[in-house]
């Protein structure tokens, strides 16, 4: 009996590559290939053969021939505004939209929420001033930088040539944006101000205080008379009473038909205040003026001054602490007198043979001057 013999296990059959790549590449149920060996779900059938069965997959649209169809994908309005205007564009449209906001929140709360007229004028005179400054410093900001590269650019050019610089900067936008929007902040704080917020007093704004200039004849003529003492007293007031009796009884006022006669141009005058009448209540009634009539200083009338309550305490306290005990020009009329000080302009139709201005009317106060 022949022995028996071990037989060797047999060894594994190799597979070609080309198989193996046939054979996981390729659906077992409808033979469509995979796209990848990682693919492990048919692209055609839905055949998952791990968990052996179907699911359901998404297939790409084809036309009527079977072929693929490319998919144009929608681009929404606000992608293409995003892809349209820069980032550091829509800072500058958020801060716009920001102020113009702010503008209108205080115009509502301050006219209607709660009605504060003064409130709402500060604001506005407030944001006015504030943008003009930061408009200013951005401006000369702009001109600095734009200065250490331009070999060209003057002194001069931050006036005469203000977009020149402005116009090179927008060229390294976004790193130049603190400028500009440092600009677009105060010009829409300026328009927000004067055109949302109003309120402005721009009639106190523009005016100064500015005294206009006394002329200069009037004060040779104060200082020819300062050196000289009163030789005589001229009845000046009895003409400007006749004068003021003949236009009461209507011998100025028209023809002797009695139709109007044409107003007659006014005449501005600047006059020196020698001294001033109150009335019973303490008030100041009139004051007597002299003026430079002929290169001499003479009594020309009186009037009565347009001051409003505090204007007049405040002259009156002047009149208090340069009071004289003589006339500063010779006059027969009686007032209480003062040191030559105080000076004002008026406006008259004419002057009479004495000098005595007609129709005197106060215009408005002049500064005060001092004699050595």
């Amino acid at each position: 009996m022949p022995a028996p013999t071990l037989e060797e296990p047999s060894t594994p059959r190799e597979v070609p590559l080309a198989e193996v790549a046939e054979v996981s590449l390729n659906c077992e149920k409808c033979g469509v290939g995979f796209p990848n060996a990682q693919c492990s779900i048919c692209p055609s059938c839905g055949w998952y053969s791990v968990l052996g069965m179907h699911v359901e997959v998404e297939t790409a649209p084809t036309d009527d021939d079977g072929a693929p169809v490319a998919v144009q994908q929608t681009t929404s309005h606000l992608e293409v505004w995003m892809n349209l205007i820069p980032l550091w564009g829509w800072a500058l449209i958020a801060t716009t939209i920001a102020v113009i906001g702010t503008s209108i929140g205080v115009r509502y709360y301050t006219t209607v929420m709660s009605p504060d007229e003064s409130l709402r004028t500060l604001w506005a005179v407030s944001q006015l001033i504030g943008c003009l400054v930061l408009a200013f410093s951005c401006h000369i900001g702009c001109f600095i930088l734009s200065s250490i590269t331009d070999s060209e650019s003057g002194l001069l050019d931050v006036v005469i040539k203000p977009l020149r610089h402005w116009s090179k900067s927008a060229q390294l936008l976004p790193k130049r944006l603190i400028l500009f929007n440092g600009l677009n902040l105060a010009l829409t704080g300026v328009i927000g101000a004067t055109l949302i917020i109003g309120g402005i007093p721009y009639e106190r704004l523009l005016d100064w205080n500015i005294e206009a200039p006394t002329k200069s004849n009037l004060l040779g003529a104060i200082a020819e008379k300062a050196q000289e003492l009163p030789d005589s007293k001229k009845g000046f007031e009895e003409s400007m009473e006749d004068f003021a009796s003949k236009a009461g009884a209507g011998e100025l006022g028209g023809d002797a038909e009695g139709k109007p006669v044409p107003a007659k141009p006014r005449v501005k005058a600047d006059c020196l205040i020698i001294g001033y009448r109150l009335d019973p209540q303490g008030g100041l009634r009139n004051v007597l003026l002299a003026s430079e009539v002929k290169g001499k200083l003479q009594y020309v009338g009186q009037v009565v001054p347009k001051l409003n309550g505090e204007e007049t305490a405040s002259l009156l306290e002047g009149f208090a602490s340069a009071k004289a005990f003589q006339p500063f020009v010779s006059t027969a009329a009686e007032a209480e007198w003062l040191k030559p000080r105080f000076l004002c302009r008026v406006s008259f139709t004419e002057a009479n043979d004495n000098g005595v201005f007609v129709d005197l009317r106060w215009e408005q106060s002049l500064s005060q001057i001092s004699l050595p």
